[in-house]
């Protein structure tokens, strides 16, 4: 029996995948080419998120027959029942207003908050956060498997916190303030996170829709501010007097452009993916692939000290346990002991396809006896009525009822 099992991947496993390949591609082509990586700026984000969607609206407008009978197809699968009700406009009102203030908060302190971007247990708050989000509005029941995978992952993630946060104390600050901040973005993130995929799962919105949407209103809340920032001077810079950048990249040269460009292209394609599995999937198994990117930016702080190897063996025997339990979580690996694979969605599919197999041979046994029993009484019809015929003369019979004649028997004797 083996231990590990490497299932056939489906469809949406690979999406996944390519969401975790192209993430690790972008993150390493703009290191490479001194560009822009995905949460590094916040106004650059929004950009990515919507822009490259103007065209294809415009194309839908051109072509109005077409969008038409999409929209009458995709209002044919849609029930009423699923349109924004007014406590809907609400939540969705409330969600902007939050992931809007939570963008700016990023922005104005930019330097209290930069260091806990690459902090593991941001990640695990949001999980835990989203995990309790999740029994409002889905039915996705987290099986002992994931449930296993996020505990030893949230504890061995919070050691690799503890060896980094001791290496590079002076990039912290540890006043209330910050300390505020921090949980207040973490937990904001978790709910905007959760309601992306509330919007997609349930409320079957595309995967274009939401992201233009937050795309597009978050950029023009930030050209808004930025235009009163002009206007009205310093009402911002109150955070150790300085001033905020939303704009923290360089835009000036030529080549300042054509880095622009490259990773907007770049990072439009990880946030399409990003949108994408999140759709498919939850949102607990997207913060879980920026795991990967976390330590791989760590790195660097694992040969810092002066028994940097020693370190490096602890840290990369911690990250191998904390990457087959990724595995695990994602169910690209399952682990054949105690069960623990017993409730995978690819066992579950099995089990499903078994039972409809069991129940379509009992259905046929069904209608193979009720057969033979209905067979069975018309061929003893059949002898009775053979069996009640009397032959009086040669070629001439008389059919005998038993029951008629005891009747006439007894009116006879009455």
């Amino acid at each position: 029996m083996n231990i590990l099992i490497f299932p056939k991947l489906d469809k949406k496993s690979y999406t996944l995948l390519a969401f975790i390949t192209i993430g690790c591609i972008t993150y390493l082509l703009n290191i490479l080419i001194g560009g822009i990586n995905p949460f590094q700026s916040k106004f650059f984000d929004q950009i990515c998120q919507f822009l490259f969607y103007i065209p294809l609206i415009i194309l839908n407008k051109i072509q109005k027959n077409k969008l038409e009978k999409k929209l009458n197809h995709f209002s044919n699968k849609v029930n009423l029942s699923l349109k924004f009700s007014k406590s809907n406009y609400i939540y969705f009102i409330t969600v902007i207003i939050l992931d809007l203030s939570v963008n700016v908060i990023y922005v104005i302190f930019d330097k209290e908050l930069k260091a806990t971007y690459l902090n593991f247990n941001r990640l695990n708050i949001q999980m835990i956060l989203l995990l309790l989000l999740s029994n409002f509005y889905s039915n996705t029941i987290y099986y002992s498997h994931r449930n296993i995978s996020q505990f030893i992952i949230t504890v061995l993630t919070s050691i690799l916190d503890i060896i980094i946060v001791t290496k590079n104390k002076s990039k912290y600050f540890f006043d209330v303030i910050s300390i505020i901040i921090y949980f207040v973005t973490t937990i904001i993130d978790g709910i905007v996170i959760s309601y992306k995929h509330y919007l997609l799962e349930i409320k079957y919105l595309g995967v274009e829709t939401v992201s233009f949407l937050f795309g597009i209103i978050n950029f023009t809340f930030m050209i808004i501010i930025m235009i009163l920032q002009l206007c009205f001077g310093e009402f911002l810079c109150f955070n150790r007097n300085e001033c905020p950048k939303f704009i923290n990249f360089n835009y000036i040269t030529v080549t300042d452009w054509i880095k622009i460009i490259a990773s907007w292209v770049l990072n439009f394609i990880f946030f399409y993916l990003y949108y994408k599995c999140l759709k498919n999937f939850t949102p607990n198994h997207i913060l879980l692939t920026f795991i990967i990117y976390i330590f791989f930016s760590n790195a660097e702080t694992f040969y810092i000290n002066e028994n940097n190897i020693l370190n490096l063996i602890i840290c990369s025997i911690i990250f191998v346990i904390i990457f087959i339990s990724f595995l695990v979580y994602l169910e690209i690996m399952e682990l054949n002991f105690c069960k623990l694979n017993y409730y995978t969605r690819r066992n579950i599919l099995i089990r499903e396809k078994e039972e409809k197999i069991k129940n379509a041979l009992d259905e046929k046994e069904d209608t193979s006896e009720n057969e033979y029993f209905s067979n069975s009484s018309s061929i003893e019809k059949e002898n009775r009525k053979s069996n009640n015929k009397v032959e009086i003369s040669p070629g001439y019979f008389v059919e005998l009822n038993h029951s008629e004649s005891y009747d006439n028997d007894i009116k006879e004797n009455d």
